[in-house]
């Protein structure tokens, strides 16, 4: 799984190093455990993935400061967003953020390009419906799911585990992600 949005970003993270992963960490354990609760991290998180796709399938052409400056400025426009026009927001983060996983599902299957942006487009509809109509519980789960997916690429890219390992990081911090933050719904 991390390995597959290491793949996407490749040009980017091998770049950055170790201070993106080491970022990348810091805001995946942010949205893992407290996405509903600050949720402009977790918007800023769904942007800053969004604009590493455009980044790494858009923007080839373009200079590595376009590719790396892409990202920061989707993740700083989903951030303002959050915090002004939070409905709005609510909606664009249920699409890509379980549009983003779809597109990550479909590379990590090695699926062609096309299917990528099918995975994107048909979980981004569903994530769109599932937070509009289950607004708190999709955001526990949508944003445990980008964090797992954030975090374990951040401790991807500090270390490197076989495959096994990686899905087992990935599936307890999805499970530590959601049993966290539900805790407050059941109040």
């Amino acid at each position: 799984m991390f390995q597959s949005f290491t793949n996407i970003f490749g040009a980017t993270l091998s770049i950055l190093g170790g201070i993106a992963s080491l970022v990348a960490l810091i805001f995946g354990i942010l949205s893992l455990f407290f996405g509903r609760k600050l949720f402009w991290v977790f918007a800023a998180l769904i942007g800053f993935s969004v604009g590493l796709i455009l980044g790494a399938q858009v923007l080839q052409g373009q200079s590595i400061l376009i590719r790396i400056l892409a990202p920061i400025a989707i993740a700083a426009l989903c951030a303002v967003l959050a915090l002004y026009a939070e409905k709005t927001m609510i909606i664009l983060a249920g699409f890509f953020g379980l549009g983003v996983f779809g597109y990550l599902i479909a590379n990590l299957f090695n699926l062609p390009t096309l299917f990528h942006w099918i995975f994107l487009i048909g979980l981004g509809i569903l994530g769109a419906t599932l937070i509009s109509r289950y607004m708190e519980w999709a955001i526990v789960i949508i944003s445990s799911l980008i964090g797992s997916i954030m975090a374990g690429a951040g401790l991807g890219g500090l270390t490197h585990f076989n495959f096994l390992i990686d899905m087992l990081i990935f599936l307890g911090l999805l499970a530590a992600g959601i049993l966290f933050q539900s805790r407050d719904l059941k109040k």
